[in-house]
Parts: structure tokens; C-alpha cells; sequence
């Protein structure tokens, strides 16, 4: 992890969280700007501190929903690349792999890529983009919805 350094300023986080973020990421992502402000400055503006709360835009103008759509399969493929093959904790350390071997492991695996799906679901409908499909996990297990 060569982007872990000793931060004592909000400005040295926010760069390694970019560091650990383009990482992840790798292409599909490109920033276009970098902006600094006041938070607390923004808060008072937003209705925020008068306890009213805005809402969050669905998406940035700039990037069309199927871009979005695009950019997120992308980074969820790379971050399940190897899903199946890893320890979980919710599985009792075991992989999806290992778990699906007994009837309650398969139903607990079953549980957590509904999961899954619902919360892209949910994230879909609040960005108005296509919802990405996790089904390359359960051909990856073998398994069916």
C-alpha cells in the first residue's frame, strides 16, 4: 500500500484518499478538477444548519447515466474479481465457495448476493442509471437465484 503515509492535515488525507481511490478505480475513472472548500462554509449555504436538508444530486451533469452505469460495472467486476475465493465474515470466515458445500451455507450465500442486488437496486433507481447485474457471481458459484 505505497499510498500510506503519516497525515497531519485534512489536505494530506483528502491526497491519499485520492492515491487509494485512483488504486481502486485504476481507468475508469478520470478526474476532470480538483476543488477545495470550506465545508462548514457549505453546510451554512446547503439549509443544512437551519435543519433542513437538501437533496443529493442523482448524478453528476456532466457524466450520461449509461457512463455511470458503465463506470460502476466496471469497478464492481474488478472489486468481486475474486469474491468467490475470499473468507467472509458473514459466512464464518469461509468463502462463497466453501459455504455453498452445506444446505445453510447455500442459503446464507443466496442471502448475501440478494443483498447485493437490492442495494444496486436501490442505488440505481437514486442515480437514474441501469441497474448492474451481480449474476456473474452466481455463475461463478454455480448457483441460481
Amino acid at each position: 500500500m505505497k499510498w500510506l503515509t503519516a497525515c497531519r492535515s485534512d489536505a494530506c488525507y483528502a491526497d491519499e484518499g485520492r492515491l487509494w481511490f485512483d488504486e481502486l478505480a485504476d481507468a475508469a475513472v478520470m478526474f476532470r478538477t480538483r476543488e477545495i472548500s470550506d465545508p462548514k462554509g457549505r453546510l451554512g449555504r446547503s439549509g443544512e444548519s437551519t435543519g433542513k436538508h437538501t437533496k443529493p444530486a442523482r448524478h453528476p451533469s456532466d457524466i450520461d447515466p449509461d457512463t455511470l452505469a458503465h463506470v460502476i460495472e466496471h469497478a464492481i467486476r474488478r472489486s468481486y474479481a475474486n469474491w468467490v475465493d475470499e473468507p467472509i465474515l458473514a459466512l464464518d470466515n469461509k468463502t462463497p465457495r466453501q459455504a455453498i458445500q452445506s444446505a445453510t451455507g447455500l442459503e446464507r450465500v443466496k442471502g448475501l448476493l440478494r443483498s447485493y442486488e437490492a442495494s444496486e437496486r436501490r442505488q440505481a433507481a437514486e442515480q437514474g442509471r441501469r441497474e448492474i447485474s451481480y449474476q456473474f457471481l452466481w455463475d461463478a458459484l454455480g448457483i441460481a437465484p
